[in-house]
Order: C-alpha cells, then sequence, then structure tokens
C-alpha cells in the first residue's frame, strides 16, 4: 500500500513542481509542457522516492525500537522490583539467622567467653552456640557449614536446633556429635 500511494503522490508532485519551475523560467513558453516534463522528470522523481523509501525504514524501524525500548524498561522495572523484594526477604533471613545466635553468652567462673557473628554474605553457613550445662560447665559449639547463601543459612538453622534439642550434663561431645550427624543426613536423605 505504501510504495503505490508513494509512487501516485511523487508523480503529482513531480508534475506540480515541474510546473510551478516550468512558469517561472520559461514565462512565455516556447516549448509545450509535456516535453519540458519529460526531460526533467526522472531526477525528481527518484529522489523523491528514494526519500520515501527512507523515510518510511527509518519510521518503521524507529517505532519498533520504541517498542522495543518499552518492553526492555518493562522488564528492567521488573527486575529492579524482584532484586528489591529479594534483598528484604534476605534482610528478614539475616535477621531471623542472628536471632538464631545467643543473645546472652553464660559465662563460667574463671573464663571470659565472647563470640561474634558476620556472614559472607547476608545470611550463611556460620554458627555458634553457649549453652551452660550447669553452673560449672557450658558447651561451646562452633559450626562452618559449606557454602554461602540461603542453603548454608537453612542447613545451619538445622545445626542450631539439633544442637539445642540435646545437650544435657551427661551428654559428651562425641554422642552429641553422632546425635546431631544422625539428624543432619536423615534430614539431607
Amino acid at each position: 500500500l505504501f510504495l503505490p500511494l508513494l509512487a501516485a503522490i511523487t508523480g503529482m508532485a513531480v508534475t506540480l513542481s515541474t510546473g510551478i519551475v516550468f512558469l517561472v523560467l520559461f514565462p512565455a513558453p516556447r516549448d509545450p509542457f509535456w516535453r519540458f516534463l519529460m526531460s526533467g522528470w526522472k531526477f525528481p522523481f527518484v529522489a523523491n522516492t528514494a526519500f520515501g523509501i527512507a523515510f518510511y525504514i527509518h519510521r518503521i524501524t524507529r517505532d519498533r525500537l520504541e517498542e522495543r525500548n518499552r518492553q526492555l524498561q518493562i522488564t528492567v522495572e521488573r527486575e529492579v522490583a524482584g532484586r528489591e523484594l529479594q534483598d528484604e526477604e534476605l534482610q528478614r533471613a539475616r535477621e531471623i539467622q542472628h536471632g538464631l545466635l545467643p543473645k546472652e553468652v553464660p559465662q563460667v567462673a574463671g573464663f571470659e567467653i565472647a563470640g561474634a557473628w558476620e556472614p559472607a554474605r547476608a545470611v550463611g553457613g556460620d554458627y555458634y552456640d553457649v549453652i551452660r550445662l550447669s553452673e560449672t560447665k557450658v558447651a561451646i559449639c562452633i559450626a562452618d557449614v559449606v557454602g554461602k547463601g540461603v542453603s548454608a543459612a537453612l542447613l545451619m538453622a538445622n545445626v542450631q536446633a539439633s544442637v539445642r534439642a540435646f545437650p544435657s550434663k551427661s551428654a559428651t561431645p562425641s554422642w552429641l556429635c553422632g546425635r546431631v550427624n544422625s539428624i543432619l543426613c536423615s534430614n539431607i536423605a
């Protein structure tokens, strides 16, 4: 539809513009108009057609690129929103994980016990705990789950729950480690 319309408009435009030039250059015509038109129509017709096609291609390409840019902008906005949500969730996970660590470290006469926790990412697999067994005994647990991120943090939470479930005055470290290992292996399998 565009090319036939362009050819028709170009034909009319060339005839009209050639007629104006003919009247300006030759107020008293010596040759008939159609002869002047036949000798000079080729360049304006080709130039107008080339310009029309180039403009049409430019317009189509611009419209496609603008639409693609709109789609990309929507995609970027969705990704940004998703990342913000993920960051919020990781921050909440970090707060929960920090809440699993001891609030107060139990002390035993003659010793000063302290701990610090700083994961490599928002959440991680590092864990420590100090559990009072009696006035003179504490259990100290230090664990480093292989890996980083959410999967390590989930495994660390499992370790914390298992360690907290079994300590007693009579429990030996080897028995407790065996028990925690058994629970972790049954949960993973």
